[in-house]
């Protein structure tokens, strides 16, 4: 995940990255998902249980927004920063647009 970039990263790219289909996808009434990849394992003869998870949000560009949720993932905390903030986009006015015309 150390690739992902808000604004930049598409579902397709994170599909690769992630080598797996998300599990689950969540669409949501303005037009963005919260997708989620889940991984279990156990060995219930030695009591062994893991699970791993991850939801992030996608635009309706399929463009990633953010990360939501996470679950016995590793993730250092700078990347947990940037993945939590919503990308900036400039106001058209600080785009280089003129307002009114």
């Amino acid at each position: 995940m150390t690739q992902f970039q808000p604004g930049q990263t598409t579902l397709v790219e994170a599909v690769q990255a992630f080598t797996a289909p998300p599990s689950e996808i969540f669409p949501q009434r303005d037009g963005t998902s919260y997708v989620r990849w889940a991984y279990k394992f156990s060995v219930v003869t030695d009591g062994l249980y893991s699970r791993k998870s991850v939801t992030l949000q996608f635009g309706p560009d399929q463009r990633l927004i953010r990360l939501v949720d996470s679950t016995n993932l590793l993730i250092e905390p700078w990347l947990r920063t940037k993945l939590l903030t919503p990308p900036q986009y400039p106001e058209p006015w600080q785009a280089g647009g003129r307002f009114g015309s």
